[in-house]
């Protein structure tokens, strides 16, 4: 199933990718940003689209029965300028990014997503 979520994500499929989360999903983004569901987790993928331009572009999932991790690198560009950071010039680069998830009958019940910000500020900056 991680494979699925992860090329549907780069093919921009955005209606496959929702549709391995459950409607109840707690998503965790950074330390400061929950979400629920799938109204939640079209609301974070609305979001990141209006500012960047985003492809896993390397992935290695981990599997101990209904949870799983994943240690990525995201190739991120930087396309308009996101309210409180530096200015968008088309930044590009790639980023270290973790996931670890919990699935229930075929969909994700929990998801918390990892990324370095201060990796990121230094690179945008």
């Amino acid at each position: 199933m991680n494979d699925v979520v992860f090329a549907a994500f780069n093919a921009k499929d955005w209606d496959n990718v929702l549709a391995h989360v459950d409607p109840q999903c707690v998503l965790e983004i950074g330390p400061n940003n929950t979400l629920t569901g799938t109204a939640g987790a079209r609301e974070i993928i609305s979001y990141y689209l209006k500012f960047y331009e985003m492809r896993f572009i390397s992935y290695h999932h981990f599997i101990d029965g209904n949870r799983s991790s994943t240690d990525a690198t995201m190739r991120v560009k930087y396309l308009a300028t996101e309210p409180g950071m530096p200015e968008a010039r088309g930044q590009t680069a790639d980023v270290p990014f973790a996931c670890f998830g919990e699935v229930r009958n075929g969909k994700y019940t929990r998801i918390r997503m990892i990324f370095s910000f201060v990796d990121w500020l230094n690179i945008v900056s």
